[in-house]
């Protein structure tokens, strides 16, 4: 019996979530181990955006027939290799170099199976539940990457939490042989192809507030990635207690993308988008407020909570979007990545030069707060240029 393209998607994304998810632990950890400074730090953390931004134009251009198996089973085994090769190197330049493939890995698979999946689905039935149980896959996977790399760092050294990261990854490459592709694919329409028309779709209303949202939730989630580790370290936390921390965040966003459903059923997914960034604003930025890692569990439960709702609701929009877009599947999935990817490459940057300068506490209380005046500014810019465009009824 072969795997489904929707089972499949299920598969990848939680595999490839906890290949990455488990370095969210151990990485910033064995980095400050081998003396790299906060700013430093935060370019590592980018580098992996870097390669995923530029693995989502090929990754949209090569979604057709035939391709799409290879492409996850060899992104896969790319992730695996990525992450049993940061133990061995100690300088910089090998250190980049693993990132970089882990980055474009995971940007290559996340782009190819997020359009397979939404092109496996029965396309009469509704999308809402079906996007909230593939985001939780994500949020599965990171928590299994978080405890099990944390865990096994923790009891054995890094290269046993390096190792065991890299076991998810392996097994669902082995599965993606046995899998089946979409029946059909949604193409290009007539002059949708070219860059000319991926800048063109990236501007209509209906996709730009999409990738406006995609960008910040990732910025917000690479500020997070890079600097709440070093304050965990800052307060005398553990590995082990990190990775449980960690992991109860992406076990609080597990539960919030299955439950969100119901919720964009009733609320509708633009409201729910709204109010999820501002609950991760207000999580992020009261962390440096306290010491006390019950708090800083029960803020970081918080932040995902916010983050799951938004990013169910962001998901959803992209699929939306995309059906009435003019260029393929693919392509508004590779858009709707990179503006992903941006985010998380600015925000650790961002965040690791202006830490370098302010200090940690500093940078996640007044620079977390930054992204919602952002935020708000960018939906009153996009609504009037919706009003400009409708025309006036007499």
């Amino acid at each position: 019996m072969r795997l489904s393209a929707v089972q499949l998607g299920y598969l990848a994304a939680g595999a490839i979530a906890a290949g990455e998810g488990g370095l969210g632990v151990i990485l910033t950890p064995y980095l400050t181990m081998l003396g790299f400074p906060v700013a430093v730090i935060g370019v590592f953390v980018a580098f992996y955006a870097v390669a995923g931004l530029l693995s989502r134009i090929p990754g949209g251009r090569f979604y057709r027939p035939g391709w799409i198996r290879p492409l996850i089973v060899g992104s896969l085994l790319a992730q695996c290799v990525a992450d049993l090769g940061f133990p061995f190197f100690t300088d910089a330049a090998p250190l980049a170099a693993m990132r970089l493939l882990g980055g474009f890995s995971y940007g290559l698979c996340t782009t190819i199976n997020l359009a397979q999946f939404i092109d496996g689905l029965p396309p009469a039935e509704r999308r809402d539940r079906a996007m909230a149980y593939y985001t939780a896959a994500f949020s599965c996977g990171f928590a299994l990457g978080n405890m099990t790399g944390g865990f096994a760092a923790s009891q054995w050294g890094y290269r046993a939490g390096f190792s065991s990261i890299a076991i998810y990854p392996f097994l669902v490459a082995i599965a993606t042989l046995f899998a089946a592709e979409p029946k059909t694919l949604r193409v290009a329409r007539a002059g949708g192809a070219g860059p000319l028309a991926l800048l063109q779709a990236a501007g209509e209303p209906l996709l730009l507030v999409v990738l406006i949202e995609a960008f910040l939730l990732n910025f917000l989630f690479g500020l997070h990635y890079a600097l709440f580790p070093l304050y965990l370290l800052a307060i005398g936390a553990s590995l082990a207690e990190m990775g449980l921390i960690r992991g109860l965040f992406s076990i609080t966003q597990v539960a919030s993308r299955i439950g969100t459903g119901w919720m964009i059923a009733r609320f509708g997914h633009r409201r729910l988008a709204v109010a999820g960034l501002v609950g991760q604003v207000c999580a992020i930025a009261m962390l440096p407020l306290t010491a006390n890692l019950v708090l800083l569990t029960a803020l970081s439960m918080v932040y995902g909570l916010g983050r799951g709702i938004m990013l169910v609701a962001n998901t959803l929009g992209m699929a939306d979007s995309s059906d009435r877009s003019a260029v393929s599947r693919g392509a508004t999935s590779g858009l709707f990545n990179a503006a992903s990817d941006l985010g998380t490459l600015f925000g650790p940057l961002i965040a690791g030069l202006t830490a370098g300068v302010f200090g940690v506490s500093t940078t996640l209380l007044y620079l977390t707060l930054s992204v919602l005046v952002v935020y708000l500014a960018s939906l009153a810019f996009n609504a009037r240029r919706v009003q400009l465009r409708t025309p006036a009824v007499e």
